[in-house]
């Protein structure tokens, strides 16, 4: 049973209050609650991780199966019966919540509930509607400057350039996150090596020191990757869709959670990418692709999938400048409305993303006569 000082996890899952904060989406109220228990905050932190992840339905039960499944649920949670626990009597659709989902309270007692569940639910509740790049460990948080190379030592330090962020001993979490905002990307050098370049809008959970046997990041969105070679360590990427393998390569992986689609591309090496319905394991310059109806793998040049981490859009082909509109908007999460002639103008070469999308645009609009304004939070291109 997971513990801190006179409170445990349940203490907090059974919390009232705290459940129809969660339920309610009230992160101000959350906060406010946390501000009680200063002492228990990775347990309540924890809690409301599990009470995210999980659904309750309104789904009316019978009173009968209610109390027993109280009864199942108090002796799965404390074989200790010489303590007195005050137990809340949740509603009926509470109740058919905890069933459903005990395998995933037990994870906080017993290490039962799957590590991934918890880290996709953490993934989650991350929000990359911010205006620079940070690392969260527990209630600690970091900004990190644009450009600027993360490094993690082999005690679990966070060095950023040649200035130290974070002390092992201040982050009390064993788990790290790395957000990175829509339109800026970073770079993190792992303690073993490992160099990960994160896209724009991505959210990254890794350990705070890896472990003896396994590496393993969970990832919504896109890093390229260059991993030390460590035969006794596999090192594994992630996602809700796919997962990858390998023991020392280079590669990318493409896998928003908002998108249906995605990919992972080899340039290096060899791993093995596993998803719901396939494994196929890649040689250099081969790409898995996968989307609702399928996946297949496929020969590809790599650079147009890696160069994002230098800053550069590599236009494949011919592109129309609404084309290339479609990417910025979604690399800078910026709508961008084009109605005039010039959206079917053509462009090829390459284009920097290394700055701002006033910056980008400012540049397309040299060789296309047009102009750009913004209003709120969308960009208008109009012709001159």
């Amino acid at each position: 049973m997971k513990k801190t000082g006179k409170y445990t996890i349940e203490d907090f899952i059974f919390n009232q209050e705290l459940v129809d904060l969660v339920k309610k989406g009230d992160q101000a109220g959350i906060d406010l609650f946390l501000s009680k228990f200063p002492d228990a905050k990775d347990l309540i932190s924890d809690a409301v991780v599990l009470l995210r992840n999980l659904k309750i339905k309104e789904d009316s039960v019978p009173e009968e199966q209610v109390e027993e499944d109280l009864l199942r649920l108090q002796a799965l949670l404390h074989k200790d019966k010489q303590r007195h626990i005050v137990w809340y009597k949740w509603s009926a659709a509470a109740v058919i919540f905890i069933l459903i989902s005990l395998s995933c309270l037990y994870y906080f007692s017993q290490s039962f509930w799957s590590e991934r569940d918890s880290m996709f639910a953490m993934l989650d509740s991350l929000d990359t509607h911010v205006e620079t790049v940070h690392i969260i460990a527990g209630d600690v948080k970091a900004e990190i400057g644009d450009n600027a190379m993360i490094r993690q030592t082999a005690v679990g330090d966070i060095v950023v350039g040649h200035n130290e962020k974070l002390k092992s001993d201040d982050i009390k979490s064993e788990v790290m996150q790395l957000v990175v905002p829509y339109g800026k990307h970073s770079k993190i050098r792992f303690s073993d090596g490992t160099v990960v370049w994160a896209n724009s809008g991505t959210k990254l959970i890794y350990p705070k020191q890896f472990e003896a046997d396994k590496r393993e990041i969970y990832l919504d969105g896109e890093i390229y990757l260059e991993v030390a070679k460590d035969e006794e360590r596999p090192f594994r990427v992630i996602s809700k869709k796919v997962s990858v393998e390998v023991l020392g390569t280079k590669f990318n992986v493409n896998a928003y959670n908002t998108k249906s689609d995605g990919s992972v591309v080899l340039v290096e090496g060899s791993v093995k990418v596993v998803s719901e319905k396939d494994e196929s394991l890649l040689k250099p310059n081969q790409g898995f692709f996968y989307e609702p109806i399928g996946s297949e793998v496929r020969d590809v040049d790599v650079y147009p999938y890696i160069c994002w981490k230098d800053g550069i859009m590599e236009l494949e082909e011919e592109e129309s400048l609404q084309n290339i509109l479609d990417v910025l908007s979604e690399y800078y999460h910026v709508s961008i409305k084009c109605d005039c002639d010039v959206s079917n103008e053509i462009y090829k070469g390459k284009i920097n993303i290394d700055g701002s999308l006033e910056e980008v645009l400012y540049n397309l609009s040299q060789s296309t006569a047009f102009t750009y304004t913004k209003k709120g939070d969308s960009i208008y291109i109009s012709c001159k």
